[in-house]
């Protein structure tokens, strides 16, 4: 497991150097208990709280970049204007994109973070897996939903229709 203090200064310091003004984080977290996202930023009445997806920090598991990016994106939600994704969370994410060669975005998937898809996988626990019966794209959950009790309701983006296999 990974020293997340050393990647927390880290990220800090490429704010400062960069005039990023964050807002007061009071703690950060790590989460072993998040399964669809990489990171958090919470606002309490003390400060901001920012959580990292445990797995970012598994040697094995993912690349250091992958856990730069989640902790800077979550560190730009602290700045002002900026606790959605709107233009001004945009703004300074390009400029520590160009500044860095990074690339912060609003979501990622295994591939951007360098996580391994297997182990994630194992993870997640999944019960049920969507699929497109014209483009093949799967969809992975874990619990039962509309889509999934009746997936004759339901189209994929392309226009085709789903079928469910269930894992467990």
């Amino acid at each position: 497991m990974r020293n997340i203090r050393e990647y927390i200064k880290k990220c800090l310091a490429m704010c400062d150097e960069t005039g990023i003004k964050y807002g007061k984080i009071c703690e950060f977290k790590i989460n072993t208990r998040a399964k669809k996202r990489w990171g958090l930023c919470k606002r309490t009445t003390n400060g901001f709280v920012i959580e990292v997806n445990s797995i970012l920090l598994d040697e094995a598991a993912s690349d250091e970049i992958g856990i730069i990016e989640t902790l800077l994106h979550e560190i730009i939600h602290t700045c002002d204007k900026c606790f959605n994704h709107g233009a001004e969370w945009k703004r300074i994410a390009s400029i520590l994109n160009k500044k860095y060669n990074l690339n912060i975005k609003r979501t990622s998937n295994c591939t951007d973070k360098g996580v391994d898809e297997e182990i994630q996988f194992e993870k997640m626990e999944y019960k049920y897996i969507v699929t497109c019966t014209c483009c093949g794209n799967k969809t992975y959950r874990s619990r039962t939903s509309n889509v999934i009790k009746n997936p004759h309701n339901y189209r994929c983006s392309c226009g085709g229709k789903l079928e469910v296999t269930t894992l467990m």
